[in-house]
Order: C-alpha cells, then structure tokens, then sequence
C-alpha cells in the first residue's frame, strides 16, 4: 500500500509518503483462507521546504515570495517475528545524519532496544508545548540521542526504563570536526569552532547509566523521577572525569489542557588539560559547571505530528563539545 500527503504551515510545505510490503502464508480461518504476514517492511520519507513571505520588500515584489529545501527524511521500518527494526536519516543542505536507528526485541515484561535512540530522561518524548524546545534539550537532557541498550517495563500504571549507552549518538557527514548530529552532546570542538575564545576541547561522552521511574498516580496526573551518571574522556589529558543529572517531572492533563512540570540538576566535572577555561562546554558558551532548569512543556505541535509521535522531524543542527 502507497499513500502521499500534504502537509503545509506557515512556515513551510511537508510532503510525505509512505509504502509497506509484506510477506506471509495463507492460513485457513474458519472455512476461508487469509494472509498471515511473517514480516514486514515500510518505507517512506518527509521532503520538507521553508517558504518565506518578505513583505517589506518593495522595489521588486516578485522576489517576496522565498522558498528553500530544508531536509528530506528516509525512513524505513520492518518487523519480521519477534524482531523490529526503525532507522531515519535526514538529508539537508550542507550535511546529512542519522535521527536513530535501533532494532527491538519483546521480553516477557518488557522491551529491550538496541542502537541509536533517545536516552529515558525527564518528561518523554520531549518538554513544550510550541515548536521549540525548551532549555533542557540544549543542555543535552531532553530527545538526547545516544548509542546503547534500553530496556521498557510498564505494568500497570508504572513504567520503568534503565538505559546503558556506551557512547554518544556519533558525528555524521557535515564541516564541523565532531558535531554534525541530531542532539547536543559533549564533544570535540576546535578554537575556531568556539569563535576563537577557548582552545580546543577533546572531551567525549563514555560509558552512560539512565534510570527513569513514573507512576500515573491518578487519572489525570503522572509523577515520575529520573538520574543519570556517566564518564567523560578527555583525549588529551587520558584522564576521565564524570557527569551527573537527577530530574523529577509531573504531567496533568484537565481536558483538553495539558501542563508539564520539570526540575533538573546536572553537572560536568571535567578532566581538561591544566589552565583550561571550565566555564566552556563547546557551543554552549558561558555555562558554569552546575545549573538548573525549570519549564513546562508542549502538546505535539503539527509539525512533530508529521512522524510517530516520539519521533520529532523538526530541524535542528545541534553541538555540544567541551
């Protein structure tokens, strides 16, 4: 089955389409033979322009209406008995990467996955309610992703996620030494990346433990509490340092209205070389080593609603390094 389907906003023109092909045996059902699928596998993919509406431009009206290529989406998917595979790489202009790719498996209580995929932190799948993210996700604790195991419990009104991540998600293809990636994470950065006020950092994420509990206390209301401690490497000193984060989060829904609560406190104690200026974690400049953030988040805006629901399409070129 093939479908496609326009989406259009005022920022933009999303086109999407999709196909699914599956294999099977056919079966007998009460007297009538149907197709029992042993596997399955959908393709599809998102081209997503930018139009822009410069109405200050006088002198020449035919150049107000502006469009631009931002990024096309591949995604494939397949189930074949007890095994899954999801994958999504975006190509933009000047780089291209993968959002995730990880295959799952069910376990009798559970769920374990495996590969590239969102770190269990804080409110899921991301906090806001606009199409922006709030702080949290530029400090690298929000739709983090990361190269690991996962394993997914629910029972009852509790659900529990315990992830290990050997390393970060990767650098893909792009200009940048070690950035061209979905999410913020600690990585390598040159001076002339940092704009020339720091030195480089060769700081890198290893070895990653995130535990997540919540509990739907009520019909409305959903607490939960989450942690997670990790190592830095720094190449150039050899030497590891560490990372912590602990967040408790709350979700309450009155109708049609949702509000999400956020506490979070993390910290970086790095290893640099002696003298190195602390207060530079890459990109995000001017951070000192602890801070806490606060927020309430979105519904799904319609452009996350253009993929599964835990799966944001929205375009974002994101660095961390330190």
């Amino acid at each position: 089955m093939f479908s496609l389907r326009a989406v259009s906003t005022l920022a933009g023109i999303a086109i999407l389409s999709s196909g699914s092909y599956a294999a099977g045996e056919l079966v007998a059902d009460e007297g009538s033979k149907t197709s029992k699928p042993d596997a399955e596998l959908k393709i599809g993919g998102v081209l997503r322009l930018n139009a822009f509406v410069k109405s200050w431009i006088k002198d020449d009206p035919g150049s107000r209406l502006d469009i631009d290529f931002e990024v096309f989406n591949f995604d494939v998917s397949g189930q074949t008995g007890d095994w899954g595979v999801s994958i999504q790489y975006r190509l933009y202009e000047s780089y291209n990467l993968a959002r995730y790719a990880y295959i799952t498996h069910p376990l009798a209580d559970g769920e374990i996955r495996a590969g590239l995929h969102a770190k269990p932190f804080g409110l899921l799948p991301y906090g806001s309610h606009s199409w922006f993210f709030n702080l949290p996700f530029y400090a690298g604790m929000e739709d983090d992703i990361e190269s690991g195991l996962l394993y997914n419990q629910t029972r009852g009104n509790e659900t529990i996620n315990i992830g290990y991540f050997f390393a970060d998600e990767g650098s893909f293809h792009g200009s940048s030494r070690d950035s061209t990636r979905y999410s913020y994470d600690i990585s390598h950065a040159d001076t002339s990346e940092l704009g020339g006020l720091a030195g480089p950092r060769r700081n890198e994420e290893r070895g990653q433990l995130n535990l997540r509990y919540e509990n739907k206390v009520a019909s409305n209301t959903t607490l939960g509490i989450s942690a997670e401690m990790g190592r830095l490497y720094n190449s150039t000193t050899d030497l590891y340092g560490e990372r912590f984060a602990m967040a408790a989060h709350a979700k309450i829904d009155h109708g049609d209205f949702n509000t999400q609560f956020q506490a979070i406190r993390y910290g970086n104690d790095l290893r640099n070389p002696e003298g190195q200026d602390e207060r530079f974690t890459g990109h995000m400049t001017s951070l000192t080593k602890w801070r806490r953030t606060a927020g309430s988040t979105r519904r799904t805006s319609p452009r996350r609603s253009l993929t599964k629901a835990d799966q944001s399409i929205q375009s974002r070129t994101t660095t961390t390094s330190a």
